[in-house]
C-alpha cells in the first residue's frame, strides 16, 4: 500500500535532479565566439560549434532519456524522447550554424561559384601573394585588387562588363599603422594589424 507514495517520491525526486542538473549544465557553460584573432585555421569556428552541438545533444539526450525512462510506458519511448528533445538541444547550440554553413557551402559549390576544396584555394592565393593569411582568415594584400574584384562582380551581374573603374574623392582616416581606414574592417588591408574599436 505504501509503494504508491514511495514511488511517486522517487521518481518526481529523479525528474527534479535531472532538470536541475539540466538547468546548471546549461547556465554554467558559456557560449563564447572565438575572436578573430585567436582563430588560426580556417573553419576552426564551425568545427567548435558542431563539437558544441555534439556535446550539448548527447548530454541533454541521455539527461532527458533517463528522466523520461519512469515516467513512459517502454523504454522506446524514452529514448524517442530523449534523441528528439537531444537533437533540438543541439541544434539551439551551434548545430543550427553548422548546418547553415554546409548547406551554404554545397550551393555556393554546386553553383560554380567557390571550389570544393575552398581553405586549399585560398592557400594557393596566399602563395601568389593576392591574400595574406592573418589568423584563421584571409585579407587582400592590396586594397586597389579588392575594389577591382567587388566591382568586377557587380558589373557581371549587371551586364556592363566594360564599365570603368572610378574611384571616388573624399577624405580617408588613417589606422595607427599609417594606411587607410575602410568601412565595416576589422583588419587593415595592407598589413593586418586589427583595427582598433
Amino acid at each position: 500500500m505504501h509503494t504508491i507514495p514511495v514511488l511517486g517520491l522517487l521518481i518526481s525526486s529523479f525528474i527534479g535532479l535531472c532538470s536541475w542538473f539540466l538547468f546548471g549544465f546549461f547556465r554554467g557553460v558559456a557560449s563564447t565566439t572565438i575572436d578573430d584573432q585567436l582563430r588560426m585555421v580556417p573553419n576552426q569556428g564551425i568545427h567548435h560549434s558542431a563539437l558544441n552541438a555534439l556535446r550539448y545533444g548527447l548530454i541533454v539526450a541521455l539527461l532527458v532519456g533517463l528522466g523520461a525512462w519512469p515516467l513512459s510506458s517502454s523504454w522506446l519511448s524514452s529514448l524517442i524522447i530523449g534523441l528528439s528533445i537531444g537533437l533540438l538541444a543541439g541544434l539551439l547550440n551551434g548545430g543550427l550554424a553548422c548546418l547553415r554553413h554546409s548547406i551554404l557551402r554545397i550551393l555556393l559549390w554546386h553553383s560554380g561559384t567557390i571550389p570544393w576544396d575552398y581553405p586549399h584555394f585560398l592557400d594557393e592565393a596566399a602563395k601568389r601573394i593576392l591574400l595574406r593569411k592573418v589568423g584563421g582568415g584571409y585579407i587582400f594584400v592590396h586594397r586597389l585588387l579588392l575594389d577591382y574584384l567587388a566591382i568586377l562582380g557587380t558589373n557581371e551581374l549587371a551586364g556592363q562588363r566594360n564599365a570603368i573603374l572610378s574611384h571616388p574623392n573624399t577624405t580617408t582616416a588613417l589606422l595607427p599603422c599609417g594606411h587607410e581606414l575602410h568601412p565595416n574592417a576589422r583588419f587593415c588591408s595592407v598589413c593586418g594589424a586589427a583595427v582598433p574599436s
